[in-house]
């Protein structure tokens, strides 16, 4: 068995006191980027409309019922004017989606720039069941209309 000195003792706290002093320190603390606020209130809702499979159908199942809707107004009309539908773009035909998770990922917010160069991109897909439902309109001869803002 082997003794230890104060001598070997003293030694060895001095080279762990040496060896500490030689490190490099505490790391600095890392830079945080400061997040936007405004960017980050519809991640919830931005993350659920884009992962979850309800919102599809609740899509497909609108645009069932539409068709539905549709042809019993269609039947049951005894007027002579053309038939007419009125639909919205955006987020009811259009899935502009992507570009409020291009803002949320990039840390901004909506400006009429950024927006304005969405649209130009004209990457927007149409939402489930839409293009069943303005088929059967083409077919059945029913004018649809767009409106936007």
């Amino acid at each position: 068995m082997k003794i230890i000195t104060a001598k070997t003792f003293t030694n060895s706290i001095f080279l762990a006191i040496v060896l500490t002093a030689c490190t490099t320190g505490p790391k600095p603390a890392q830079q945080v980027e400061e997040v936007n606020p405004l960017s980050q209130q519809s991640v919830n809702a931005a993350l659920w409309y884009n992962t979850s499979a309800e919102n599809a159908y609740i899509y497909e199942q609108t645009y069932y019922l539409a068709a539905l809707m549709t042809d019993k107004n269609m039947t049951a009309s005894k007027g002579d004017r053309p038939f007419a539908v009125v639909l919205d773009i955006d987020e009811t035909v259009l899935d502009n989606s992507p570009y409020s998770l291009q803002l949320i990922k990039n840390n901004e917010e909506y400006t009429p720039e950024t927006w304005h160069a969405w649209v130009e991109k004209a990457d927007a897909r149409a939402l489930p069941g839409v293009k069943n439902y303005l088929l059967m309109c083409q077919e059945k001869g029913i004018m649809v209309f767009y409106i936007s803002n």
